[in-house]
């Protein structure tokens, strides 16, 4: 067997041994122990997310032994673009949110439900799903280096697309979705640190 290989077990086996007991404490905690609030949902989606990803983590390994699993290949590959597409919309919804309760903290504090952030959270699993059940097979071929001759079985248009899209989706977008609302909490605080610098001395003077 070569070193790769033997590698990539010992990790996945590390990695599985390791997170198993902390993602399913901090799944307990977030689902019995924590309020219902806003970022207590956020907490508790990537929660679920991580846990179901690294339950299914062994499925990664067993068809280094076990060739002909083929269906352990596709769900495998699935919960993986799963968790990456989830984990980018998640990033995502989290910086839009914090930029929304500084710039509209009014709106925030009557619609900023626990409800409302259960629906998004349902959306972007169903995003997240209807992703990577298209291009699962795509992220065997991307993920197995043993698998390199499904490369000749798919077509070239789909392949591109895929990389296309999950360069788009997964990465390009939620960045730019990640930066600018990070840019715009970043300046709102500059200028409130600068307009309560300028107000100092006038506060002091009228005591």
């Amino acid at each position: 067997m070569a070193f790769l290989p033997i590698l990539f077990l010992v990790l996945c086996g590390v990695a599985f041994l390791a997170r198993v007991p902390f993602n399913g404490y901090v799944l307990s905690v977030a689902s019995c122990r924590v309020e219902r609030t806003v970022s207590a949902v956020w907490f508790w989606s990537r929660a679920v997310a991580d846990f179901i990803f690294i339950v299914f983590l062994p499925l990664r390994f067993t068809f280094i032994f076990i060739l002909d699993l083929d269906w352990a290949k596709g769900l495998s590959s699935t919960l993986t673009s799963f968790h990456m597409f989830f984990s980018a919309f998640l990033l995502t919804a989290l910086s839009v949110d914090r930029c929304i309760l500084v710039a509209h903290p009014e709106w925030a504090q009557i619609c900023r439900t626990p409800l409302l952030a259960f629906r998004m959270v349902l959306g972007m699993w169903a995003l997240s799903a209807g992703f990577s059940l298209w291009y699962g097979d795509l992220w065997e071929f991307l993920l197995s280096p043993a698998n390199t001759d499904m490369n000749f079985q798919l077509d070239e248009g789909r392949v591109k697309a895929a990389v296309v899209i999950q360069f788009l989706v997964g990465f390009l977008i939620p960045l730019a979705l990640i930066l600018i609302p990070t840019f715009y909490i970043f300046l709102v605080a500059k200028l409130s640190n600068r307009l309560n610098q300028s107000t100092k001395p006038l506060k002091i003077l009228l005591g």
